[in-house]
């Protein structure tokens, strides 16, 4: 029995509006990164400890926004991509299956997409939505979903409409 690998270029490229950006594993780790940045639920910073000091957390200004986001990557292996999925994001791996050959892994220490719990690093505050120190809030962390891929490590802190699929 013989295979053949066909080799050929697709003919008939699509033309993806600026909301779809398709990254291959042999794309720039750092240039996929930045093309992504513009997806990510905004770090702000603010004072706290009356004015004495600033810290800066994720945050849901992203929240009604017009913006929708599709973040395709093709088969291989991803090497210490780590990004935020922001509000209205969807990150789809394009292998035919989860896992080995013709799939999606993202690898290293830091791999793969991630969402955070917003203010997680704010200071803790009685009686307010912080609770202890790193707690953060996931109660308006939604409308982003990923799938089809493999990770190392993935942190997932949504309230809802926030699929993670395999």
């Amino acid at each position: 029995m013989s295979t053949t690998t066909n080799t050929k270029k697709e003919p008939l490229q699509p033309e993806w509006p600026m909301n779809v950006m398709v990254f291959k594993p042999s794309d720039d780790i750092d240039y996929i990164k930045k093309k992504i940045a513009p997806t990510q639920d905004p770090i702000k910073k603010f004072k706290f400890r009356n004015g004495q000091e600033m810290m800066e957390t994720h945050t849901s200004e992203h929240h009604f926004t017009t913006k929708h986001y599709a973040l395709l990557f093709t088969p291989g292996e991803y090497k210490n991509c780590h990004f935020e999925i922001g509000y209205y994001t969807q990150m789809i791996g394009l292998g035919k299956t989860v896992s080995g050959h013709g799939a999606v892994n993202f690898t290293g220490e830091k791999s793969g997409p991630y969402v955070t719990a917003l203010d997680k690093d704010m200071p803790p505050t009685e009686g307010g939505t912080i609770a202890y120190e790193g707690s953060g809030q996931c109660l308006d962390v939604f409308w982003r979903s990923a799938e089809n891929f493999t990770s190392e490590k993935t942190q997932w802190a949504v309230s809802q409409a926030a699929p993670l699929r395999r």
